[in-house]
This record gives structure tokens, C-alpha cells and sequence, in this order.
């Protein structure tokens, strides 16, 4: 991809924009490579057609949830490069995060619960307390260890100042590839 970005189809679903493209961006910015010289394959059935078209030949290379790969690694017919935790995954022990391999890159692909507006503190503090005892369950760590995910539980203020954050980040790097005017 270095070499030649345009040469090297990448697949992403389902639309650009979303999180999976938004890493493969940043991926390249910490390479050196211009993310918009990318050539980027759309998938709108994202990891239901990035899968097979990643395993035909038909794209070289994805930013995909592990859960959705897993497998294929497991059997030899992908190979996961790196993963984008912020520690290395007990279930994947043959795969060093980003950073370990030397690339400032940590991007946790995170699902959140959104709360109404107008949330009394009370009440987000009780969502806190609830959200902070199931993260601690067996029943969640087995549920993201079969999902392949890390656990990047945030409280609510904690995820205010991530999104904060995140908001202000990708808002830049969509303006540079010109999917943001």
C-alpha cells in the first residue's frame, strides 16, 4: 500500500465513513501514506461481503470486527495483522496490538448507550453504577470474549470527553479525504 495506494483495494463497509474506515485512515496517516489515495471498496453488507470478497482476492486487505474474522484466522486462511486494542487480546495470543508492533495507533471500535438529554445527574450516575457492575459479570466477559472484543467500558463523563475528542479527530481526517466539506 505504501508503494502504490491506488493499487491495493481495500475493502470497507458499510459506507465510508464509519469506524472501520476511519482506523484504515489513521492506519495510513501513521505510515506515511495519503489516506484519500486509498482505493476503497464499499461494501453496504460490510463484514458479509467483506469476508468473501477478502478471501477471493477480490480486496487485499479490511478493517473488521474480530469476531467476524476469527475463525478464518484460526484456520489459516486470513492472517490478522495487528489489532487496535489498547492491550494485547488473551484470546489471540499469535497477534501483537498496533502499538506493540511499533504504530501509534489505539482505536477501540466501542458500542454505546445513548441516555435522553435530559438525564437528571441521579439518573446517570445510577446507569453508571448498573453499567459498572455488568462490565465486572462473568456473563459480559464471556459475552465479548466470544464477540472478540476488549473491554473499553468508559463512564458516562469518561465517554463524553472520548467522543469529545473523537468528534473533533475524525472531523479532520474526513475534511482531508473529502468526505467532509
Amino acid at each position: 500500500i505504501k508503494a502504490d495506494p491506488s493499487a491495493v483495494p481495500v475493502g470497507v463497509g458499510p459506507t465510508l465513513g464509519n469506524n472501520d474506515h476511519l482506523m484504515f485512515l489513521e492506519l495510513a496517516q501513521e505510515f506515511g501514506v495519503e489516506p484519500a489515495s486509498i482505493k476503497f471498496i464499499v461494501y453496504p453488507g460490510a463484514g458479509g461481503e467483506i469476508v468473501p470478497a477478502l478471501l477471493g482476492g477480490h480486496v487485499k486487505a479490511t478493517t473488521i470486527g474480530l469476531g467476524e474474522v476469527l475463525e478464518q484466522h484460526k484456520a489459516g486462511k486470513m492472517r490478522i495483522i495487528g489489532v487496535s486494542a489498547d492491550q494485547k487480546l488473551d484470546f489471540l495470543p499469535d497477534v501483537d496490538t498496533f502499538t506493540a508492533q511499533g504504530v501509534n495507533l489505539v482505536f477501540p471500535h466501542w458500542r454505546g448507550i445513548i441516555g435522553a438529554p435530559d438525564l437528571t445527574p441521579e439518573q446517570v450516575k445510577y446507569w453508571d453504577d448498573v453499567f459498572t457492575k455488568m462490565v465486572q459479570t462473568e456473563t459480559w466477559k464471556t459475552l465479548i470474549a466470544n464477540l472478540g472484543w476488549s473491554n473499553f467500558y468508559q463512564n458516562s463523563a469518561e465517554h463524553t470527553t472520548f467522543l469529545e475528542k473523537s468528534t473533533t479527530d475524525f472531523d479532520k481526517l474526513l475534511t482531508q479525504v473529502g468526505l467532509k466539506k
